[in-house]
């Protein structure tokens, strides 16, 4: 649940095996994870669209894919989705540590770079009174 990942950033890549544009996606995607690895507070999740297991594993070992991802009917995935965006994949979702949508869409070559300038918008938290 993205309530667990409060205080986090969540980059959700929305995605299937089947969609030209999210294959060609994922070396930004790769990208976007190595300029990250060493941040504790980023997270980056796959949502697959896909409905056929078998084909999305091999499509993450064939990929060399090694972050977490969201699939099947009661995953959320779908939800999801609908809910951030639901018009095309791929589809990119940055959340803030609040949990509120910070960026959308962002993708290409000048990914990882987008996220950073993202995060680095987000005003600093205010301690409570």
């Amino acid at each position: 649940k993205l309530s667990q990942l409060r205080g986090k950033y969540v980059v959700l890549d929305f995605w299937a095996t089947w969609c030209g544009p999210c294959m060609a996606e994922v070396r930004n995607v790769k990208a976007l994870r190595q300029a990250m690895k060493d941040r504790a507070d980023f997270v980056l999740i796959g949502v697959s669209l896909d409905t056929d297991r078998e084909v999305l594993k091999a499509a993450i070992q064939q990929h060399g894919i090694d972050w977490p991802q969201v699939f099947g009917p009661k995953s959320g995935a779908r939800e999801a989705f609908e809910m951030l965006s639901g018009v095309a994949i791929p589809c990119t979702s940055l959340i803030g540590p609040d949990g509120t949508l910070l960026a959308q869409d962002l993708r290409g070559a000048g990914l990882a770079d987008a996220v950073k300038t993202a995060m680095s918008n987000v005003p600093a938290s205010k301690p409570a009174p």
